[in-house]
C-alpha cells in the first residue's frame, strides 16, 4: 500500500538482544513512503552497535530519560504526517501499517487507531497479570476487554500529538496509556481494528516486569484522570 509519509518511532535502552527483529519488523513493512526514527535513550550495552549496522534509519542518541521522554524526541524528529511505534523487544506485523492507514484514510473523523496484539513467551516466562484490561478504564475507549489495552499498537494523525500533547515523562510504564486517556478526555476521535497489529514478546526483563513499579504507575495514571476530571468541573 501506499500514501501519506508514516513513521515509526522506536524507543530503545538497552535493548541490544531483540532489537534487530524490532528493526528489521519496521523496516519490512509493506506500506511505503515509510521512515523509521530509533531513539538511543542512553543504552549502555551494544545497542549503538546494532543500530549502526541500520543506515537507512533516522538514528537518535539521548542521555537516558525514560521511554516516554525517548518516544517524545523520536515525534519530534519524525516526519511523517501518520506516527507509529514498536519498542525495541516487540515485533510488527508485516501489514501493520497498511492496515491502520488504511483505516485513517477511510475514516477521517478518526485520529487514532489500535489493534489487537499476540504475545510471545519467551524462556519459560509466566505470562504476566498485566495482560488483563483494567477495570477502571473507560467504556468507551475502543476495546472490547479481551485482553490489556494496548497503546502502543496505535497508528495516529501528526495532529493528534499537536493537540494532546507530548507523552508525559513522569511515567516510565504508563506514559502511552496516560496519553491514550488523555486523547480519550479530549474527545479524539479513537478506533480499533480487529487485525492483530503487533506481537509483544515477554521475556522476564520487559520494564513492566517489575509488578510493584507497574501497580504504582497504573494508579498514578487513575489519579491524574481523576484530577483532570475535578479540574475541568
Amino acid at each position: 500500500m501506499s500514501g501519506g509519509l508514516v513513521s515509526i518511532v522506536v524507543a530503545v535502552y538497552n535493548g541490544a538482544p531483540f532489537l534487530a527483529e524490532a528493526l528489521d519488523s519496521a523496516l519490512g513493512q509493506d506500506y511505503a513512503p515509510l521512515e523509521v526514527v530509533v531513539v538511543d535513550d542512553g543504552s549502555t550495552d551494544a545497542t549503538p552497535d546494532v543500530i549502526a549496522r541500520y543506515p537507512e534509519v533516522v538514528a537518535l542518541r539521548q542521555s537516558n530519560a525514560g521511554p516516554g521522554a525517548a518516544r517524545n524526541t523520536g515525534i519530534a524528529a519524525a516526519s511523517g504526517e501518520l506516527i507509529a511505534f514498536v519498542d525495541a523487544d516487540d515485533v510488527l506485523p508485516t501489514g501493520k501499517v497498511s492496515i491502520q492507514a488504511r483505516y485513517l484514510r477511510d475514516h477521517p473523523d478518526v485520529a487514532v487507531v489500535l489493534g489487537r496484539q499476540e504475545t510471545r513467551m519467551e524462556g519459560g516466562v509466566d505470562e504476566p497479570h498485566w495482560l488483563e484490561r483494567p477495570t477502571w478504564l473507560p467504556k468507551t475507549i475502543p476495546w472490547d476487554g479481551r485482553e490489556e489495552i494496548p497503546p502502543m499498537t496505535m497508528v495516529a494523525r501528526r495532529e493528534a500529538f499537536d493537540r494532546i500533547g507530548s507523552f508525559d515523562t513522569r511515567f516510565r510504564f504508563g506514559d502511552d496509556l496516560d496519553w491514550l486517556l488523555r486523547a480519550h478526555e479530549a474527545g479524539v476521535g479513537l478506533a480499533m481494528v480487529d487485525e492483530v497489529v503487533l506481537t509483544r514478546r515477554v521475556h522476564g526483563d520487559n520494564l513492566t516486569a517489575d509488578q510493584a513499579a507497574l501497580t504504582r504507575e497504573m494508579l498514578m495514571c487513575l489519579r491524574a484522570r481523576i484530577e483532570r476530571a475535578r479540574a475541568g468541573r
